[in-house]
């Protein structure tokens, strides 16, 4: 068996296939997992004890879902297939179902790539410092032994879990109520492609699809919208059709950037503050969780709509942070995504998913603004307006 210390990362598994890791390492990796969630469910009976497994659409994910259900299998443990999914449907999986979960991708990596991405029950982030570490010491499980290593060897279940989904995103963010809106969507050949169209089209707005074929191949472009020369097609069919929005999804769909109508990308920190003022206006003194690089425009934003923000290093981190700050309505994770919460969930940008009391995990004190308005930026596109923007024009007039 390969070398699972190259595979796994601080926060999921990831790598070359067959070249970094195949069947035989995910078999170990289903093993594995289901021993470290074996010993925090010791209490549940083992009819309850389940993983629910989803995947994106690279060719390697099928067999290698199947050799990591083998592994849990081996253990007693169940599976609870939901099948081709975006990453946010695993998580609401997970939260719904009250299950730890395994999704199968390698979100924006090029078609050679495969990974997993863990969670416990409620979606709570697997990381390195949170068990992955072990599963990097996982031991073979042969094909044969997985039927007889078990008393009772699980089973699995197929649940399809999307109409769920789309009708809790409906309910956090109702449409319709204004004018119609043409919206165009780029999925890059990824798992955008099976639900947006579920998730977008059942409210009420034009939906224009870009790229919708599932293809682990990417034929068209990188499904990685963080990469400018990725965006170039969007931003001509978002002018072509007169479109008022545009949107490109990475491979597994947790990832979201933004073009205006005009065909220019909109900055990530933008979204984040205008999101904010909006849920801050219906809850004031709500708590707003960003990551490092996220621009100041959104402290002072946030601030000035009378709410708390809270800087955290990494998306995982952010999701830890949030769940310990119970007042938390928004997280956010510059050139990734989006989280918000709703009740005792969060959405990503789609996810509803329920989360389970955490335990608090402190976050990065806020600096103090160094006094722009809204935007440290010289761009002439920024959507924010900058009192700093314009003190850099006016010098560079007078230059």
């Amino acid at each position: 068996m390969k070398d699972l210390g190259r595979i796994i990362k601080a926060y999921d598994i990831r790598g070359v296939v067959p070249d970094d890791w195949d069947i035989e390492e995910a078999r170990a990796l289903g093993a594995a997992f289901a021993a470290l969630m074996e010993s925090e469910w010791v209490a549940q009976p083992a009819r309850q004890r389940a993983i629910a497994i989803g995947r994106d659409m690279r060719d390697s994910g099928v067999a290698l879902a199947q050799a990591f259900a083998d592994g849990v299998h081996s253990l007693g443990w169940n599976t609870i297939s939901i099948g081709l999914a975006s990453t946010d449907e695993l998580y609401f999986a997970s939260g719904q179902l009250a299950v730890p979960g395994a999704m199968f991708t390698a979100s924006h990596n090029p078609a050679h790539y495969n990974g997993i991405k863990l969670c416990r029950a409620g979606a709570v982030p697997v990381g390195q410092d949170s068990g992955l570490d072990a599963l990097s010491r996982a031991e073979p499980v042969s094909a044969s032994a997985t039927a007889r290593s078990a008393a009772s060897p699980g089973v699995d279940d197929i649940v399809d879990v999307l109409p769920a989904y789309r009708d809790l995103l409906h309910s956090l963010v109702p449409l319709g109520h204004g004018r119609s809106l043409r919206v165009v969507v780029d999925a890059g050949n990824g798992m955008a492609g099976l639900t947006a169209p579920v998730v977008l089209a059942a409210s009420g707005l034009e939906l224009i699809p870009m790229y919708f074929e599932l293809d682990g191949s990417f034929p068209h472009h990188e499904a990685n919208p963080i990469d400018p020369k990725n965006l170039v097609d969007l931003q001509a069919a978002v002018r072509e059709h007169n479109a008022d929005i545009g949107l490109a999804f990475d491979g597994d769909a947790d990832r979201c950037f933004v073009v205006d109508e005009r065909g220019i990308a909109v900055s990530p920190s933008a979204i984040t503050g205008l999101i904010a003022r909006r849920l801050l206006a219906v809850e004031p003194g709500a708590t707003i969780i960003h990551n490092l690089i996220t621009s100041r425009s959104v402290v002072e934003v946030v601030r000035e709509a009378g709410g708390t923000p809270v800087r955290t290093r990494s998306f995982r981190r952010v999701e830890r942070c949030a769940l310990s700050v119970r007042s938390c309505r928004l997280t956010s994770e510059i050139r990734r995504r989006a989280s918000r919460r709703s009740d005792s969930s969060f959405v990503s940008p789609g996810p509803l998913v329920p989360m389970p009391p955490p335990k608090r995990e402190s976050a990065v004190p806020e600096p103090a603004s160094r006094g722009s308005r809204y935007c440290s930026c010289a761009s002439s596109t920024c959507h924010f307006p900058s009192r700093v923007r314009a003190r850099r024009a006016k010098m560079s007039r007078v230059s």
